[in-house]
């Protein structure tokens, strides 16, 4: 997730750089000075600490350059999930795991969170900022940012739909101390609403992937690997899915088509080509097109329901 696609390109802080910002605002280190991976920041209108890269030896301790602060996991889904990130701050994709990361626990796995590079200390300012304004955002206050964040996530609407997916994310384990945010933001991404949809519709041009129709109310985002076998951070990628008219969307739901990695349209052996040409279907669909970053959700998709390239 980029703002700034010329930040790889430039000088960036390193680890020691960005602890010497974090203890000039107010940030306690949670960490020995001398140990090795990572040292652990707190403040108090954080949910969760940051951590700084550390390398070398004890005694000889080295500064990281390699995006060298790593937030929690849970405000790394965050930030995806509002589609905003300050100009010059860039998060890799994909969990960070290390031992160093002792405050955070996902799941049973091995502790990991979110790597960012940040260009300056002013866009370490903003996303400072930015996340202690998920506190404020949670606890009712509002700022210029907190609503931005708050009008992100559509109210949730008394169906039973929804009351569905609310007992679906609270049951999950992966639920475990996430803020009201994400969580409303999980909720409607099962519902196939909220953010994950509207980033959905701007990839595909708010047109079904497949035949182009344009009219929103037929136009269905759901996801391509299960619920249940993804990450939050899966859960809220609107790369996770395909945007399609009602009656393709059942049928790819269901496991009775699926695509390739090039878009091309596979079937299930019982579905007979004259019923899918009853729909405006047949061998020659595909995908309009297909980025990278669709393809292992595809290929997960494909998996799950026993097709063969």
């Amino acid at each position: 997730m980029t703002n700034d696609s010329s930040a790889t390109e430039q000088r960036m802080l390193n680890s020691f750089e960005i602890a010497a910002v974090l203890r000039q605002h107010d940030f306690t280190s949670l960490t020995d000075a001398g140990r090795t991976k990572a040292h652990g920041y707190e403040h108090p209108r954080m949910p969760h600490p940051v951590y700084v890269k550390i390398a070398g030896r004890k005694g000889n301790l080295k500064p990281v350059d390699k995006a060298p602060l790593v937030i929690h996991h849970d405000d790394g889904i965050l930030l995806e999930s509002i589609g905003i990130m300050p100009d010059g701050v860039t998060m890799e994709t994909g969990p960070y795991h290390s031992e160093g990361l002792a405050k955070y626990r996902w799941g049973e796995d091995t502790p990991n969170g979110r790597a960012l590079a940040v260009r300056d200390v002013t866009a370490l300012k903003r996303l400072l900022a930015l996340l202690m304004r998920q506190i404020a955002d949670d606890t009712g206050a509002r700022s210029t940012m907190g609503q931005a964040m708050h009008d992100a996530e559509p109210e949730l609407p008394d169906t039973w739909e929804a009351r569905a997916a609310t007992e679906a994310v609270d049951a999950d384990p992966q639920s475990r101390d996430i803020g009201s945010t994400t969580r409303l933001a999980l909720i409607n991404a099962r519902l196939g609403q909220g953010g994950f949809r509207r980033r959905m519709m701007a990839i595909w041009d708010n047109r079904c992937a497949v035949t182009g129709c344009s009219v929103p109310e037929v136009l269905i985002a759901s996801h391509a690997q299960a619920w249940a076998q993804a990450t939050n951070a899966a859960r809220l990628d609107p790369y996770n899915g395909l945007l399609l008219i009602a009656s393709l969307d059942r049928l790819f739901d269901q496991g009775l088509i699926s695509f390739r990695e090039d878009g091309s349209l596979l079937r299930q052996p019982g579905l007979k080509v004259h019923e899918l040409m009853t729909l405006g279907i047949n061998d020659d669909t595909r995908l309009r097109f297909v980025h990278a970053k669709h393809r292992p959700y595809l290929a997960a998709h494909r998996q799950a329901f026993g097709f063969t390239t």
